[in-house]
């Protein structure tokens, strides 16, 4: 919300209502009082607000710091503060945060958010809702936080703080004394105290302190290059390891590009269907664009560009390993496609198990190998507690997953699927040394013209196979 040169009625501002809602707190006489502050308008006006009251006494200024904003913003705040003379309490990525819950971790384990209720849920609950409930658990006291939520802006968003602009919402009170504000209100009020607007803020209308791109418009990615080139430098090179994923068929290859796509009104009610997170997440709402982006037009990343000019099965220009289907395949994005779906419910397509073939290990050991079970695992996902391995989705027992293959290639092998392809039983990588194309694949032929003519297409393929296996010495 840009502080122009127009005038608006400082008089009309409902100061007293957020007087009464700070009053509210104060009688709650809560331990500790906090400003939750992303750096957009709404929550800076209402820092300001809460500071000049006498109703109550801050304590500090929490900042969430997602680890993929743009880092003026988290600047911004942190001067406000010092203007202030409040303590600056950063949350993220250095003290709140594990690796594995880190966003370039998880958008290159399930794709960049907007398009599925799951990916938009769990972005959130580990950039946001993961690292406060750390801070809280460790603080002593009841806690109350100072928000910006206003009815004008987001009646969801109204609705779960209270009509009152006060609410406990899992034994948190978050109060906003900016609940009855209009637009023109916030305005008025950020012009008669002179409250300098955050850069970031006035050019992308909204805070920047969490760009994970759910709720993003794509077009504003030539906006992000030119003021924020580092940060938009960030995106592409995020994008190219994502792709890269998606040419694996590890993950779809709509998820590939950073603010692919939007939502509907439905789905949008089910993303938010959680109190806390509707008031973490105070930007969201309306920086939903109406329609999914489509990739056409000038490419507006490297990324997209590749996309437009290339078949993504060309990215991976070397032979994988289905452990499902004990296959050795060429083209593992259109096995994925054809025989593992992403929307299988159960049975053999539903399982995914595709490892790459490792040139280096191959040549270092002698023998075909594949990559470990553990290629794309955190070091973080990996407990050496059974049983929480057991009980949570995304960590792992450190006896069933290897992150590198046995040192100096000190193997234990033991038949797979009866064999004749071979795995460790301590990296469970897979050695194809004696993989026969013949079983379950066609014949491989003599590499001739002629013959190569008359070959169908999986007889091409397994010719193919057959000739890049024997690279290795096979």
């Amino acid at each position: 919300m840009s502080t122009t040169s127009e005038f608006y009625d400082y008089d009309a501002v409902p100061v007293e209502k957020g007087e009464e809602v700070l009053g509210e707190v104060a009688s709650k006489d809560p331990d500790n009082i906090y400003a939750a502050v992303s750096g957009g308008d709404d929550s800076i006006t209402a820092l300001h607000f809460a500071h000049q009251s006498s109703a109550i006494e801050l304590d500090g200024v929490l900042h969430v710091n997602t680890g993929f904003g743009i880092p003026k913003t988290r600047e911004y705040v942190k001067e406000q503060c010092e203007k202030f003379g409040l303590d600056f309490v950063p949350i993220g990525n250095h003290n709140a945060r594990f690796s594995h819950e880190r966003y370039e971790t998880l958008v290159k384990q399930f794709g960049f958010p907007g398009a599925t209720i799951v990916a938009h849920s769990q972005i959130r609950h580990n950039l946001k809702d993961k690292p406060f409930g750390r801070f809280r658990n460790h603080l002593d006291g009841d806690l109350a936080l100072i928000s910006g939520v206003r009815r004008f802006e987001s009646e969801r968003r109204y609705e779960k703080l209270g009509r009152e602009g006060i609410q406990t919402v899992n034994g948190i009170t978050w109060a906003s004394p900016l609940v009855d504000f209009t637009d023109k209100d916030v305005s008025a009020y950020q012009q008669h105290h002179q409250i300098e607007e955050n850069p970031v803020s006035a050019l992308l209308c909204a805070s920047g302190e969490c760009m994970c791109g759910a709720f993003e418009d794509r077009q504003n990615l030539p906006l992000l290059e030119e003021y924020f080139p580092r940060f938009a430098q960030k995106i592409f090179k995020l994008e190219w390891d994502v792709l890269e994923r998606a040419a694996r068929g590890e993950i779809k290859t709509q998820y590939a590009l950073w603010a692919h796509g939007s939502v509907d009104e439905g789905e949008y009610a089910a993303r938010t269907d959680v109190d806390q997170a509707s008031l973490m997440c105070s930007d969201c709402e309306d920086k939903c664009p109406s329609e999914p982006y489509q990739i056409t037009g000038n490419p507006l990343s490297p990324a997209e560009k590749y996309l437009q000019e290339h078949d993504l099965s060309e990215l991976h220009q070397w032979p994988f390993y289905c452990a499902v289907c004990d296959l050795v395949v060429e083209d593992q994005l259109s096995h994925r496609e054809e025989v593992h779906p992403f929307d299988a419910e159960d049975g053999l397509a539903g399982e995914w198990d595709m490892r790459r073939i490792e040139l280096d290990a191959s040549h270092e050991s002698g023998i075909i190998i594949t990559e470990p079970n553990g290629w794309d695992i955190d070091p973080s996902q990996i407990t050496r507690d059974e049983e929480a391995a057991s009980r949570r989705k995304h960590q792992y027992y450190y006896e069933n997953i290897s992150l590198f293959h046995c040192d100096e290639h000190d193997h234990s092998w033991e038949p797979y699927n009866d064999g004749p392809v071979m795995q460790c039983q301590d990296c469970f990588a897979f050695n194809l040394s004696e993989y026969d194309p013949e079983n379950p694949g066609p014949p491989a032929v003599e590499d001739s013209d002629d013959d190569l003519e008359k070959l169908t297409p999986d007889q091409e393929e397994a010719q193919r196979i057959h000739q890049q296996l024997s690279e290795f010495g096979a």
